[in-house]
């Protein structure tokens, strides 16, 4: 078993160790489907798929969804300070379809983080609630603090988990419509044959 990468340590005052990394994690309950979250939050080059901040996102080294491959991703995730667009660089580092969870890390950007590294694990509470766990580490900001930015990381995460829940909800409605819509055509159509109408139903195109 490969030995887990250690995350380097300093010496305060008194001799303790503090590591050279700040922290912060959320944890959150959302009601949806947890299939159809996973397969959304999953698909790493498609992240404009659910973050409606995200304009663009795609691949641009290495094979899709395998660890190793890099997205690039451009929108307003994180407001800049003179009004321009964010963009990032992010490397996939592990994806586990079976635990539902995904870890990757920012290799670029244009916002000021650095040594930023992600983990979100999504777990099956029953009765179509999801337990998100969403944890993160980056470098000391100048000029901030390891609470504000937890504070401010974990806020936009509960942002972005909202809009998840809403999405996905709103999408198996509208799979319910469709189905419920072909249903009644379908009855339409069987009560149609019920009344011998065949022959106009041949001359007539259906479109799906």
């Amino acid at each position: 078993m490969a030995n887990a990468e250690e995350v380097p340590k300093t010496t305060g005052d008194k001799g303790e160790e503090l590591s050279s990394k700040w922290h912060g994690e959320l944890k959150m309950v959302i009601n949806c489907s947890i299939e159809k979250a996973w397969e959304l939050t999953s698909d790493f080059c498609g992240m404009q798929r659910w973050v409606d901040t995200t304009e663009s996102c795609e691949c641009v080294e290495g094979e899709p969804q395998k660890p190793g491959c890099v997205r690039f991703l451009y929108g307003g995730s994180f407001p800049r300070a003179d009004g321009g667009k964010s963009w990032a660089r992010e490397k996939l580092l592990a994806l586990d379809d079976e635990n539902r969870t995904l870890s990757y890390a920012m290799l670029e950007n244009n916002f000021g983080l650095s040594g930023y590294r992600a983990t979100y694990r999504l777990h099956d509470q029953g009765d179509g609630a999801v337990l998100v766990d969403w944890s993160f580490e980056v470098d000391p900001i100048a000029g901030s603090t390891e609470q504000k930015t937890a504070d401010y990381m974990t806020g936009v995460f509960r942002s972005v988990l909202k809009k998840l829940e809403a999405l996905v909800n709103s999408n198996s409605e509208l799979e319910r419509s469709r189905n419920n819509t072909s249903s009644e055509s379908g009855r339409a159509i069987g009560n149609a044959s019920d009344s011998s109408n065949l022959s106009d139903l041949s001359s007539t195109p259906i479109c799906l």
